[in-house]
């Protein structure tokens, strides 16, 4: 989850960088203004998660006025203490006799 949390972080102010001195009337500037706000980059956050999720994330988006920076701790706090279920592999297991 750190690392997902960090990509997506990473990707996000680089584009808002990217597009931030950009032309006052250029779609970017609206572009970078819009994924600035606490509440968008929050709601993309918990977009980007999986489906395997949804229960979390649902829970999460009924909080008011949560802000990215609680959501990201307490989706770390999550993945820390291991109530989030990884995917499992895709494997049978052996059968006995």
């Amino acid at each position: 989850m750190l690392d997902h949390s960090n990509a997506y972080e990473n990707y996000l102010q680089l584009l808002i960088q990217w597009y931030k001195y950009t032309a006052s009337d250029d779609p970017y500037q609206h572009l970078a203004n819009y994924l600035s706000d606490e509440k968008i980059k929050s709601h993309y956050l918990l977009m980007t998660l999986p489906e395997s999720m949804a229960n979390v994330i649902d829970n999460l988006q009924s909080k008011p006025d949560l802000k990215y920076l609680d959501i990201r701790t307490q989706l770390l706090e999550l993945a820390s203490s291991s109530l989030v279920e990884t995917p499992k592999k895709n494997k049978a297991l052996s059968a006995t006799s």
